[in-house]
């Protein structure tokens, strides 16, 4: 059984005698150093591998530090790669949930020319979610600051979106501010795109630096900057990513933007509000 370790890793049903193994060599050292010892032999093979990725994120979460490092240094170089790995991608991000930021900070090095790059991949942005989530944000200040800079792109990206968000959860002040300053500056652009609507909603949050983003964001929406043109309320009527932007609004604003948001779209043409969801209507109605 030895000797076929890294091949029963990589096998669909082997894969779960070596995960019983692993979970076993966690309550022994020196079981685990030699469990250790076997998969970072061949840890960026089984990172990429459909089964071998599931053994590597087992042995991360149950053995110590000192083999979680083992496990992950023959991964240096080859972060990027396994990045954007629909499999490896997976371990990257149980190192950095696992781990001491400290001993992954080769992730960062390796990541950190590329966060655009990374926010807009599939697999990429997982990474960097995992990243803001654990923290600190010190240890990321490079790749939160491309992705700050170009957020208002991101902000519409099928992937990117969900970075920006994270950002705006865990983000320094300036970049939460910065964010949102966009987000309410052209809040009809962004509220009725299918993916920077999740973001607008973001805004809607409580959030510590900005305790009153909800009114700030509603008193946007019902704002008449020009009588002769679409305003943003008209525009988030009629969009159905749109809708849920409002009823986001109607549920954190404060009492009297409340009451004008609601009575501004029950004054709405009969034909816009046709165009409200079953979501819309009822938060309209909601006392």
């Amino acid at each position: 059984l030895h000797s076929q370790f890294v091949e029963l890793s990589l096998d669909e049903n082997g894969k779960d005698c070596i995960m019983a193994m692993v979970e076993n060599a966690s309550k022994n050292p020196q079981a685990g150093a030699r469990v250790t010892e076997r998969l970072a032999s061949e840890s960026l093979r089984l990172s990429l591998d459909v089964y071998g990725c599931r053994v590597m994120q087992a042995a991360i979460a149950a053995l110590p530090p000192e083999c979680q490092r083992m496990l992950v240094a023959p991964l240096r170089g080859h972060v990027l790669q396994c990045a954007e790995s629909q499999h490896a991608n997976h371990v990257l991000q149980r190192a950095v949930e696992k781990m001491n930021p400290k001993h992954v900070d080769f992730f960062v090095h390796e990541l950190q020319d590329h966060a655009v790059r990374m926010a807009k991949h599939s697999f990429g942005c997982r990474i960097l979610q995992r990243f803001l989530e654990k923290g600190p944000i010190s240890s990321i200040s490079k790749i939160v600051d491309d992705i700050v800079e170009n957020h208002a792109t991101l902000a519409k990206d099928q992937y990117g979106n969900y970075v920006v968000q994270q950002i705006l959860k865990y983000g320094r002040t300036q970049d939460i501010t910065a964010i949102f300053a966009t987000l309410v500056r052209d809040i009809s652009d962004y509220g009725s795109h299918k993916f920077a609507s999740n973001v607008v909603e973001k805004c809607f949050a409580k959030m510590i630096v900005l305790p009153e983003a909800p009114d700030y964001a509603t008193a946007a929406i019902v704002i008449v900057p020009d009588p002769t043109k679409e305003t943003p309320l008209d525009i988030l009527s009629n969009s159905k990513y749109g809708n849920f932007v409002l009823v986001r609004a109607l549920e954190t604003c404060s009492p009297p933007k409340r009451r004008e948001l609601r009575e501004r779209l029950r004054l709405q043409p009969p034909e816009v509000q046709r165009n409200y969801s079953k979501q819309l209507m009822s938060a309209i109605e909601k006392d």
